[in-house]
């Protein structure tokens, strides 16, 4: 009697233990689940889209336009590629006793938001005294050199497609994203588009920089890893003019005054300057032709 009692217990605790292991696992893979899904969908530093704007200048109502159209555009119409997951916006306020060291922990600290800047003068010379701005045609001519470099495209745009299959195998193969064949094939086709709109964006700007010059800032010194270098840094977003019903001002504006205290809105005396971060984006740094291409576009007929 005693060991029939005793052998019962122990196949109750055995059944006990075995659902509690039951339980333990279902519920680790369902946390390891959810975190491989959050880790999977968290963008990199790369895969933000982030505005950093000088507290003097005031954003208008068509803020939301240019986001709409930098994400629902394909690349080859002038729109972000598929690995542009996220984007925002923040403020750098200068009022601090030294805007030059806030302006450096803000870009080249915790937040990070260096690759497009809104500044007003004042603080745009310091962020080119910095050696933060690049070289807007240096910019455009090193996104034409990447893809040919890498045997992706020839100089005319011919574009091919086992080599850059080849790339995404080398440089997404392990991309959470691109896990079954299906999501593999598309990556590749994504990727594709992706490279013809670094092409297309590149070879556009440059066609109407080349027929527009005035549509970019003048050249000034800039400061390139401790020497100093002439270039030419940013869009000037007050030179974007002439699309019907558009007006740049509606996007970012600066607010000033005259003698008689008549209050005006203009877009004059912004610029527009892509972050000196390709070291950190990689292949993703040529994303912001998409910034300079939309702009352009939106408001003027140049495009």
């Amino acid at each position: 009697m005693v060991n029939r009692i005793t052998k019962r217990r122990l196949r109750l605790f055995l059944i006990y233990d075995l659902w509690k292991v039951v339980v333990v696992s279902v519920l680790v893979c369902a946390i390891l689940l959810l975190a491989f899904n959050f880790v999977a969908k968290k963008p990199t530093d790369g895969q933000e889209f982030k505005i950093l704007i000088d507290d003097d200048i005031a954003m208008g109502n068509d803020i939301g336009g240019l986001f709409e159209d930098l994400f629902t555009k394909k690349p080859t119409e002038g729109g972000f590629s598929y690995e542009m997951l996220k984007g925002d916006t923040t403020y750098m306020y200068s009022s601090d006793e030294n805007p030059e060291e806030y302006l450096l922990q803000t870009v080249y600290g915790d937040l990070n938001y260096d690759d497009v800047v809104i500044l007003a003068e004042d603080l745009y010379l310091k962020y080119l005294q910095m050696g933060m701005a690049t070289d807007i045609n240096k910019y455009i001519a090193s996104a034409k050199k990447f893809l040919i470099d890498n045997d992706l495209c020839n100089e005319l745009g011919e574009f091919n497609e086992q080599k850059v299959n080849e790339y995404f195998n080398k440089t997404r193969k392990r991309d959470s994203r691109f896990r079954t064949k299906a999501e593999k094939e598309q990556g590749r086709i994504d990727e594709l588009e992706r490279l013809k709109g670094i092409w297309f964006m590149a070879t556009s700007l440059e066609s109407c920089f080349a027929s527009h010059p005035e549509l970019l800032d003048e050249e000034r010194e800039g400061n390139f890893l401790g020497k100093k270098v002439n270039g030419v840094y940013a869009l000037n977003l007050g030179a974007l003019v002439g699309k019907q019903g558009k007006d740049a001002s509606n996007l970012f504006y600066l607010t000033k005054a005259d003698d008689k205290g008549d209050i005006t809105y203009t877009a004059d005396g912004i610029f527009v300057a892509i972050g000196n971060n390709s070291n950190e984006n990689g292949d993703l740094f040529y994303e912001m032709l998409a910034v300079l291409y939309t702009l352009i576009e939106n408001y003027t007929n140049y495009l």
